[in-house]
């Protein structure tokens, strides 16, 4: 509003030539200064030149064009997800299945636990940070699991002081814990029986260090005030593992839901928010990947060709730059001319050709395996159509890095003809 309004953006890209190689007749052809492109100096405190406000209004106009058609691409899209998924039910068997009673998953979500009532994620001693990291979600994390153990531990010990039981020694703990589990914890999905195993298996090996800390192992000598470390008695272990039981059972998902219109609008509210504009990786020459609502698109159509296929390969050696290199160089497409300095006609008295100077540094660094036999017979083989009568015999290996191409006969112009069309086809061949 004060400082400076900013560089204005229409495709992502700085304002485009539409007006016979210039952005607006009021600059000089070719003109690349940051005013012909789009560049607003001014504040809306100080007020806009008439250029800067037709660039201005250039990008809001972009904005608002975007939001309509947004609106209506993506609210078709939420139709016909709903459609194909509204009769998606969970039954009484916790499987869900469509109107004819097809199963379509035979435990809903693989856990049957609701998503809403999810509370976070577990992070265990292995997987923290810092040792005294607190369990509870983060922004980024999607929550995984219905109960965090640490906050409920805490909860419980809060509500249930139980201050004249004597702590649990570690052994004891994990034994009473594991005793409990078998019991009462037959209908809990396994995964969740393992987590608590974790949990318990952390909780001692915590109470190990502080009691070794403190020289606390002989509960019954210590004086009053140190049996408060830390702790965690009989009564509360149990009242804790009820607590994460009832905590269980109460985020199982309930018969009869719609799981089918819930997911499809689960897809379709963010999808309203997106923008239609693809993005682009930063500093990323040619990777610009379909996002937002176009790929959401491709997926839901299942196109069988989408925009950008991309395909992330792990190398079998992770840490070795000339190993990516030389799968690089093996799976991507390399034209002669992106491994040649130059390419050039020579006219001699008897004869005429192009002479191809190869850049071998280049093809080292880029570990390609490639040299001027292969070269050679990657031209004889081309398929592209203004260089497909050559024939080994009108290609000579001059040097290592030095190739003679001269022209062929045919049908389709003059020996010059030729030579012009080689010129400009070879550094297209793929090597």
């Amino acid at each position: 509003m004060v400082a400076c309004v900013g560089q204005q953006a229409i495709s992502g890209h700085r304002v485009p030539d539409g007006f016979d190689q210039r952005s607006l007749p009021h600059f000089k052809r070719n003109s690349k200064t940051p005013e012909a492109k789009g560049f607003v100096q001014n504040s809306f405190y100080s007020g806009l030149t008439p250029t800067e406000f037709i660039f201005h209004t250039m990008a809001g106009r972009e904005g608002l064009v975007d939001t309509a058609v947004k609106t209506a691409e993506t609210g078709y899209m939420q139709r016909r997800l709903i459609k194909s998924l509204e009769d998606l039910c969970l039954h009484y068997d916790s499987s869900v299945r469509n109107s004819v009673g097809e199963v379509v998953q035979f435990v809903y979500g693989g856990d049957s636990l609701d998503p809403a009532s999810m509370e976070g994620i577990n992070k265990f001693e292995t997987q923290k940070k810092k040792v005294d990291e607190y369990c509870i979600k983060k922004d980024d994390d999607p929550p995984e699991e219905p109960v965090i153990f640490e906050r409920a531990l805490y909860h419980i010990t809060a509500k249930y002081p139980c201050s004249d039981e004597l702590p649990l020694d570690t052994e004891t703990l994990i034994m009473l814990s594991d005793e409990i589990i078998n019991e009462s914890f037959m209908d809990v999905h396994e995964n969740y029986v393992s987590q608590l195993r974790r949990f318990f298996i952390d909780q001692s090996s915590r109470l190990r260090r502080i009691r070794e800390k403190f020289g606390t192992f002989a509960m019954s000598d210590v004086p009053p005030v140190l049996r408060h470390l830390e702790r965690v008695t009989k009564t509360q272990l149990q009242e804790f593992l009820n607590f994460c039981k009832e905590k269980y059972m109460k985020a199982m998902i309930e018969p009869g839901t719609a799981v089918g219109a819930i997911c499809a609008q689960s897809i379709g509210e963010p999808a309203t928010q997106m923008t239609l504009k693809t993005f682009h990786f930063a500093g990323v020459a040619s990777m610009n990947i379909t996002q937002g609502v176009p790929r959401i698109g491709e997926i839901i159509n299942a196109s069988k060709v989408i925009s950008t296929p991309v395909i992330t390969a792990l190398l079998d050696i992770n840490d070795d730059l000339e190993f990516a290199r030389r799968v690089k160089g093996r799976i991507e497409k390399t034209l002669l001319g992106e491994v040649s300095d130059y390419l050039e006609e020579v006219f001699l008295p008897d004869s005429c050709f192009i002479l191809v100077k190869l850049n071998l540094e280049r093809i080292r660094l880029l570990q390609l395996e490639v040299n001027a036999d292969t070269i050679l017979y990657s031209i004889c083989t081309s398929n592209i159509p203004e260089i497909k009568g050559i024939k080994p015999q009108n290609i000579t290996i001059h040097k290592k890095d030095v190739l003679l191409v001269k022209p062929f006969v045919s049908s389709r112009g003059t020996c010059y003809y030729i030579l012009q069309q080689l010129k400009e086809k070879l550094p297209l061949v793929v090597i």
